[in-house]
């Protein structure tokens, strides 16, 4: 009631508070090791392609390009943004089919039952008593009753570890399932998995959002993954380009609406030194944050030196130099010179003998990336 107080009296109204600003983490805006969240850069094209696909029944998806272009990061935000639930297996050199079917399970805490048994308990009292100065008698009777029926669970054993199984899982719950890093197992354990996949297209009958999308670091759509003859084109391609230099400006921009930390100095250097990888300017930004003592937002405005920038590339270089990956993914640091050894070519069509067809999902080419096309 104060206010009618104050307008009764004609005082003015007290002017509004403005809410303070929320104060984010360094590691919340510049993440070189994870998908990207607050740090995320839009690319409209692809985000709407994979949009497109989500609503494809039976249509599986293939996300592929160089390491570090933002694939995860790209498909994590869309999922988010369109409300679409999921789980995330990641691979390695020596991951087996067996294990990622497993890992898929896991992540659901999968389990089966193994018995039932019921219980029955029954309980039954009484007793009786004559005479006595206060009571000339008293008679009691208890009885009691329970019943109740327990199960076993057990974890899905190796013998229950089929795409089917796992397909009905997944569709029941309504789950999409990832895989990242594809490129990293054997052809072997790709070729099981899409089989798989033709597992999920045919059981997308019974569950529309039933799909997988399989990530991977290639040249071209075929280094990766080859369709099985029997998919009919079911399988879809989104190749993530490099990023641009407009791109990556809007990554360094997050610095300064987020952190309050000015990377417009060193901002040029840093979109050259990273060639298009986003993880690269991330990298490169966290480390200029961390050489000013910047861990959150600060109260007051910073600006990053080209002293930081270079305190910065010394230590972000130093394990690659290390531990001589530098060979492999090189860049121009004092200590560290070298080129990026190739760059990502436009999408090449799928063999077809036998392998059946693969489409790319863009429909629109642009600079550095080729127009779609289609291979049966």
């Amino acid at each position: 009631m104060n206010w009618l107080k104050r307008w009764w009296r004609g005082e003015k109204p007290e002017p509004a508070v403005e809410p303070s600003p929320r104060s984010y983490s360094l590691g919340e805006v510049f993440t070189p090791g994870q998908p990207a969240d607050k740090g995320f850069v839009s690319r409209p094209v692809e985000e709407q392609d994979l949009r497109n696909l989500l609503d494809e029944r039976g249509t599986q998806i293939l996300v592929w390009g160089e390491s570090g272009a933002g694939k995860s990061s790209l498909v994590a935000n869309v999922l988010k943004n369109e409300g679409q639930p999921s789980i995330t297996t990641r691979c390695e050199a020596t991951t087996t089919y067996e294990q990622v079917l497993s890992s898929a399970f896991d992540r659901m805490n999968a389990m089966v039952r193994t018995g039932r048994s019921n219980q029955d308990t029954r309980q039954l009292s009484g007793g009786a008593e004559f005479g006595g100065p206060v009571s000339p008698a008293s008679f009691h009777a208890d009885a009691s009753w329970e019943a109740g029926q327990t199960e076993d669970f057990e974890r899905v054993v190796p013998a229950q570890l089929t795409s089917e199984a796992l397909a009905v899982r997944l569709g029941s719950k309504g789950l999409v399932w990832v895989i990242e890093d594809f490129h990293k197992v054997s052809p072997e354990t790709r070729n099981r998995l899409a089989d798989a996949m033709k597992v999920f297209s045919d059981e997308s009958l019974n569950y529309p959002r039933l799909r997988m999308i399989v990530l991977g670091v290639a040249e071209t759509a075929g280094e990766i993954l080859r369709a099985p003859s029997n998919m009919g084109g079911r399988l879809a391609d989104i190749p993530i380009p490099p990023l641009g230099d407009d791109d990556l400006g809007q990554l360094l921009d997050k610095g300064k609406d987020l952190l309050n930390v000015d990377l417009g100095a060193v901002r040029n250097r840093i979109i050259k030194h990273s060639v298009g990888v986003a993880s690269v300017t991330h990298a490169l930004a966290r480390e200029c944050c961390t050489a000013l003592g910047v861990r959150e937002t600060s109260p007051n405005p910073m600006y990053v030196t080209a002293e930081a920038l270079e305190t910065a590339k010394t230590a972000w270089a130093a394990p690659f130099i290390r531990s001589g990956r530098c060979a492999s993914r090189r860049f121009r640091f004092d200590g560290c010179i070298a080129e990026r050894s190739r760059p990502v070519r436009g999408i090449r069509a799928m063999s077809a003998g036998g392998h059946g067809c693969t489409r790319s999902s863009s429909r629109r080419s642009r600079p550095g990336r080729a127009a779609a096309s289609r291979s049966c």
